[in-house]
């Protein structure tokens, strides 16, 4: 009898601020571990200044924001860039120092952003929301794509930074690993083992 690993490797990893999934094909499989490790990102405001605002390209410059595409935020400020007003925007990450704004999650993951025709005065806040509700569950299906069900006691709710570890009992030919996430971010590595002996 030998081992066969069928299933291996990081799943789903990074920054997320929206529902994510992955999808193992168990069928051969006898065994799979499913371990997840996450981290709450941290409710830190950020500022930018009138200077670092872009109208041309739309975005603004904040240094080492942290913000992931989709991070819902509140925006204050006495002099907005013309475009913004003192509400919710969801952002868009240029890269870790530049961002745009969304009118809504799905406009940001779309990348489409808000249009900015002055850059506004003196400094102005981004306070991420709070992580709302943060889910980690498993489902199973015979049909890939549809009529997935939890597996009983594999979900945990996520509140603080930490890991879970499941083991599943492989009895469908799909099990479907899934984030639920709220408003707030969470940074997500999740790895896969499946086994089989031939």
């Amino acid at each position: 009898m030998s081992l066969r690993i069928s299933e291996s490797g990081a799943r789903i990893s990074g920054s997320k601020t929206a529902n994510t999934e992955y999808v193992v094909a168990t069928d051969g499989i006898e065994t799979l571990s499913i371990h997840c490790v996450y981290t709450v990102a941290p409710v830190t405001a950020k500022t930018f200044v009138a200077a670092g605002v872009d109208i041309v390209n739309n975005q603004v410059t904040s240094t080492a924001h942290g913000f992931a595409t989709g991070r819902k935020i509140a925006l204050t400020g006495a002099g907005l860039p013309t475009g913004l007003t003192a509400t919710n925007y969801w952002m868009i990450e240029v890269d870790a120092n530049t961002l745009k704004f969304a009118a809504t999650l799905v406009d940001a993951q779309a990348g489409t952003a808000i249009d900015l025709t002055a850059v506004g005065t003196g400094t102005s806040t981004m306070t991420p929301a709070a992580l709302t509700s943060c889910l980690v569950k498993l489902q199973e299906s015979n049909d890939a794509n549809s009529s997935y069900i939890d597996i009983s006691g594999s979900s945990q709710a996520i509140t603080v930074t930490g890991s879970n570890f499941f083991k599943p009992n492989v009895s469908a030919a799909f099990v479907k690993i899934k984030f639920e996430i709220g408003d707030g971010q969470v940074d997500i590595s999740t790895f896969t083992c499946g086994k089989a002996y031939t």
